[in-house]
C-alpha cells in the first residue's frame, strides 16, 4: 500500500529501489500500488507513486508497476492512468496500460458501470476489483456468474481475499478462475499471508493459517487453476501484520523493528532468508534409504487455548489474551513421494502415509513444549 512504504513516511526514491531490488530477489517482478487517494484530496499518494515509478525505471532488471485506484483515487482515474501511461516502468497489456481498483464502484458497486466504461475510453487494461452481493468471503458460481456479468468491458477481474480463511479463499480461486477463463477474462488471484490486528487498531483480529500451510494453499490453488497474475496481497500491512517484506534491522536488534511509525511497535520480520538452500540429504528409516528436497521451514503459530479459537474466524480482544497455546509447523518441499514428522518432548505428528503428497509441499504440525524440536523425515 502506498500509503505505509518500509522508509517511512519520508520514503526516498533509493527507499523505494531498496525495496523493489528485495522483492526481486525473491522473484517478485512488480508492484500493485494501491492509492485510496491521489492529486486533489491526498496529493501525497501521487508524489509517491511517481517517485516509486522513477525509483523502478533506474533499477537494472525490469520490474512493472500499476496503479490500483481505491476510494477517492477512483474520482482521478484519468488522471492516474494519463500520469502513469508512458513511464518507462508502467505495465502494459497489448500496448494498454494496466490499471486497477480495489471496491470499484463502492461496496455496492453503484459506480461500477461508470467507472468501467471511463477506463476503456481512456484505453486502459482494467482489472478491477468489486464485491458481488453475496460478499467475497466464499465466492460461489452463483457469485462468479454475476461477477463476470459485471465486468462488463473491463479485460479481467482481482480477487481481493485478504482477512479471510485459506481454505476458502483457495476454494474461491478455483471457482473464479473456471468462470473468468470460460468468458476470456484475465484472473489475478491473491495469496494473502498470515492476518493479525493490532490492539491498538481498528481490525483486532487474527486468521489463523497454520504456519505456511494456508498461504501454500492458496498457491497450489491459484496454481492449480492456471491464474492469470497472483498478486501477493498485503492489507494495511504494519498494523494488521500482513506485510511479506524483509524489515531493517538496526544494529544488534533481535529479530524485531520499529517501521513507519513508533505507534505500530515492534515487529517480527516475515521476511525469507535472501538465499534459500535445496536440501539434499540422506535420511534413514529402518531399511530404506531415500533423498529428501528441502528446504525445510519452519513456523510458530498460536492455537487456541480452550477459549473457542476457530480457525479463519475473527476474535475479540478477550480471546486473543486468553491462554495461548502455541504450535510449530513444518513445512517440507518434496521431490518425490515422502512425508515429513516433528516432535518435541514425547509430542509429536506426521501426516499418515495415505496423506503424502507425490510431490510438493508436506505439513506437519506439533504442540510447543519446553524443549528442542525432533525432526524426522520419512517415506
Amino acid at each position: 500500500m502506498v500509503a505505509w512504504p518500509r522508509g517511512g513516511p519520508q520514503a526516498s526514491i533509493e527507499s523505494y529501489r531498496s525495496e523493489m531490488r528485495d522483492a526481486h530477489a525473491r522473484g517478485i517482478d512488480g508492484f500493485a500500488l494501491n492509492c485510496g487517494g491521489w492529486d486533489l484530496n491526498e496529493p501525497h499518494y501521487k508524489r509517491r507513486v511517481m517517485d516509486m515509478y522513477e525509483a523502478a525505471a533506474s533499477l537494472a532488471f525490469d520490474f512493472t508497476l500499476f496503479v490500483s485506484a481505491d476510494g477517492r483515487a477512483q474520482d482521478e482515474i484519468v488522471d492516474i492512468v494519463e500520469s502513469t501511461r508512458s513511464l518507462k516502468a508502467q505495465l502494459r497489456i497489448d500496448g494498454k496500460p494496466v490499471v486497477s481498483a480495489y471496491g470499484a464502484g463502492g461496496k455496492r458497486f453503484s459506480g461500477g458501470p461508470v467507472l468501467i466504461d471511463r477506463a476503456k475510453k481512456l484505453g486502459a487494461f482494467f482489472v478491477p476489483h468489486f464485491f458481488p452481493e453475496s460478499g467475497e468471503r466464499r465466492i460461489t458460481p452463483t457469485a462468479a456468474d454475476e461477477i463476470v456479468q459485471r465486468l462488463g468491458s473491463a479485460e479481467g477481474y482481482f480477487y481481493f481475499g485478504a482477512a479471510g480463511s485459506p481454505d476458502l479463499i483457495a476454494d474461491s480461486i478455483a471457482t473464479l478462475s473456471a468462470e473468468l477463463q470460460a468468458h476470456d477474462k484475465l484472473f489475478m488471484a491473491p495469496v494473502t499471508p498470515y492476518y493479525r490486528g493490532l490492539p491498538a487498531g481498528t481490525n483486532y483480529r487474527a486468521f489463523e493459517t497454520e504456519g505456511f500451510s494456508g498461504m501454500a494453499a492458496e498457491w497450489e490453488a491459484a496454481i492449480a487453476s492456471d491464474a492469470s497474475w497472483v498478486q501477493i496481497v498485503t492489507w494495511n500491512d504494519w498494523a494488521e501484520s500482513t506485510y511479506v517484506a524483509p524489515l531493517p534491522m538496526p544494529a544488534g536488534a533481535s529479530g524485531r523493528a520499529h517501521v513507519y511509525e513508533d505507534r505500530f511497535g515492534e515487529l517480527l520480520s516475515h521476511g525469507l532468508p535472501r538465499r534459500q538452500r535445496l536440501l539434499h540429504s540422506v535420511v534413514q528409516n529402518g531399511k530404506k534409504t531415500f533423498n529428501f528436497a528441502g528446504p525445510v521451514i519452519l513456523f510458530l503459530s498460536i492455537e487456541s487455548g480452550g477459549v473457542g479459537w476457530t480457525r479463519g474466524a475473527a476474535h475479540s480482544n478477550a480471546t486473543l489474551n486468553a491462554y495461548p497455546r502455541y504450535a510449530l509447523f513444518k513445512g517440507a518441499c518434496y521431490a518425490s513421494r515422502g512425508f515429513a514428522g516433528i516432535g518435541f518432548g514425547q509430542a509429536s505428528r506426521r501426516p499418515g502415509r495415505d496423506h503424502a503428497p507425490q510431490r510438493g509441499f508436506a505439513r506437519g504440525d506439533a504442540a510447543l513444549r519446553a524443549q528442542a524440536p525432533r525432526n524426522s523425515n520419512h517415506r
